[in-house]
């Protein structure tokens, strides 16, 4: 049993590529102090991003109600992640550029699917590697979406109640973002 992605985007090393030098052209995107830099750009590790809204979560609602908002690629150049992209839309066809990400979250994103790729759940079970948030809470959690379960692994800098890299069960992770947002956002409870 493994992590699979989702069927692949329509998303190219050319499309990727492109992608960073129209980035770097505005500024967006440094290939400056990155080793490597003229090596060939490996997209790697699509997956779809979900939204999960402060309604959802006062509501009791589960993972299912989050939107699918777009698409990541993590990029490598050689053996280092070096930048996420993201890509807006709701199919895989879309080669909308939202956002080049560089610097901490690029670590994040692989961090975190390696702590997920050595756990005891994943080797019994197949998981679809998703990426939620809950952005009025600054939380980002690889969400490994399983037949029978859903589980999360939270992306550092994680907030208060969340351990990074850590294992949440579906019931742990979405009552500890509940606890959070009470405390942040005494209004919405």
């Amino acid at each position: 049993m493994s992590l699979f992605l989702p069927k692949r985007p329509a998303v190219t090393e050319k499309v990727v590529a492109d992608a960073l030098k129209r980035a770097h052209a505005t500024g967006r995107f440094s290939f400056s102090g990155i080793p490597g830099a003229g090596a060939t750009v490996i997209p790697t590790a699509p997956h779809q991003v979900f939204a999960l809204g402060l309604s959802s979560l006062a509501e009791h609602r589960g993972a299912g109600a989050a939107g699918l908002v777009g698409w990541r690629v993590l990029v490598f150049l050689g053996k280092r992640p070096v930048a996420i992209v993201e890509f807006k839309g709701k199919t895989s066809e879309g080669t909308d550029l939202n956002a080049v990400h560089q610097g901490h979250s690029v670590q994040a994103t692989a961090t975190a699917i390696l702590a997920a790729e050595r756990l005891a759940q994943v080797q019994t079970a197949d998981y679809e590697v998703r990426l939620i948030g809950v952005h009025a809470l600054r939380l980002l959690a690889l969400w490994l979406h399983g037949e029978k379960d859903e589980l999360f692994v939270p992306l550092a800098p994680a907030p208060r109640g969340f351990k990074a890299y850590d294992l949440y069960t579906e019931e742990r992770f979405l009552a500890e973002a509940r606890a959070l947002a009470a405390r942040r956002h005494p209004a919405r409870r």
